[in-house]
């Protein structure tokens, strides 16, 4: 069973080769590349229960970012949780956090840089509902470097419950955008996460 930890893992060391192929990775013998990360909905329960099932991405993404530079800001409308888990790994130095809506947030940032090129990974997790994460990517792909990769969690296209890619994965076919499903599994379900390299 493949779990979310390890599918993020992987492409992240898949994204720092095609960094290296483009001549950008500074120390590619020691596979370490600084990643700014921008996530969009945190770790919502502390309890090691939920951690299969909720992904806890907030903690694989701030473990990278501690062992390799970079920054990571997570973006939520409640925070707490994922600061909890994070102190008590003694990890809550290497995150920043704004609490908000999503897009409220996202379009904030847009409106403040200068340069776009402001994250290298953006994973979008904030809401089952398919129209908020359309919008999530619409902002976030105009602040991405290149290469980049946006990853959206919780994605299958065949579920009436699970809706979060019913909207994105129709828009990016439509515009030739190129895109793949990764199977992740939870506690006794069976999801996708959709990843979009830039």
């Amino acid at each position: 069973m493949t779990h979310l930890s390890e599918i993020l893992t992987a492409e992240l060391a898949l994204l720092r080769k095609r960094i290296a192929a483009t001549g950008g990775l500074e120390r590619a013998d020691l596979g370490v590349y600084p990643l700014d990360i921008v996530e969009t909905g945190t770790i919502r329960n502390t309890g090691e229960a939920y951690r299969i099932n909720d992904g806890w991405s907030t903690l694989t993404f701030v473990e990278e970012v501690a062992a390799n530079g970079g920054s990571y800001l997570g973006i939520d409308l409640n925070v707490d949780a994922a600061v909890a888990v994070l102190k008590e790994r003694g990890l809550i130095d290497h995150a920043y956090f704004m609490q908000g809506h999503s897009l409220e947030v996202l379009a904030g940032l847009l409106a403040e840089s200068a340069d776009l090129g402001r994250f290298d990974v953006a994973f979008l997790d904030s809401d089952n509902d398919s129209g908020l994460i359309l919008h999530e990517y619409l902002i976030v792909s105009r602040l991405m470097n290149s290469p980049g990769l946006i990853m959206v969690d919780d994605v299958d296209p065949d579920s009436t419950g699970v809706v979060k890619g019913h909207q994105i994965i129709p828009w990016l076919a439509a515009h030739a955008v190129p895109f793949r499903l990764e199977k992740r599994h939870g506690d006794g379900y069976t999801t996708g996460v959709l990843i979009i390299e830039v």
